[in-house]
């Protein structure tokens, strides 16, 4: 499941927003989301089609989205879970900056992979933990089933930020916080091993929900 996992992970953003719509009448708030997720996938599709612009511009304008849609923050502390507690101030500071470069770095080497990819919203509707769940489904070109989307986004202090990502029913944040915990687990419990890993751009990357 690891390798399909990854795969995912680099498929979402390369999309297209058409034939949005809600299977439930559309609400101001359920209006609210869906522009939310309208916006954030067109800004990136932006980024996806200059493919004239230079590589160290893309990525930077990448990063914006992400710090503008995601809070990448909270996803971060969330994937190291525990270990968060147990990291020195240090350490904190130096995992954050890595976390959001990997994570830029990973959806960049994938820029030119682009290929119309089309998300279709199907519906808007709260979680059990006062998230909101954007449901959605992505449309392959190659023929191969939809797969089934859904964006936990969360009302913050900042506004709107999506804190999660659940394929096909699987959270993307759960499979990360795991992904990082054994590789912390396989150096002794320190997350010195996990920066190491990060520095050499080794580690995999994604995005986490809030709380944990």
């Amino acid at each position: 499941m690891l390798w399909l996992h990854q795969k995912l992970r680099f498929f979402l953003f390369f999309i297209v927003f058409v034939n949005q719509s809600f299977s439930q009448p559309a609400t101001q708030d359920s209006q609210t989301y869906k522009n939310f997720i309208t916006t954030l996938g067109n800004n990136i599709i932006g980024i996806l089609v200059d493919k004239k612009a230079p590589l160290t511009e893309r990525k930077e304008k990448f990063r914006q989205v992400l710090r503008d849609y995601f809070d990448i923050p909270e996803i971060g502390k969330f994937v190291l879970a525990r270990y968060w507690r147990r990291a020195t101030d240090q350490q904190k500071i130096e995992y954050l900056v890595l976390f959001e470069n990997a994570i830029v770095d990973n959806y960049a080497a994938q820029f030119d992979n682009y290929q119309n990819e089309m998300l279709e919203v199907q519906n808007v509707r709260e979680d059990s933990d006062q998230g909101v769940l954007v449901m959605s489904i992505i449309k392959r070109q190659t023929g191969a089933p939809p797969l089934k989307i859904d964006w936990k986004i969360f009302q913050t202090k900042r506004g709107l930020r999506v804190y999660d990502i659940i394929i096909n029913g699987v959270s993307m944040s759960i499979t990360q916080r795991s992904e990082y915990g054994g590789i912390i687990s396989q150096n002794g419990g320190q997350i010195e091993g996990l920066l190491k890993l990060m520095r050499e751009g080794k580690s995999p990357t994604f995005t986490a929900q809030k709380n944990g």
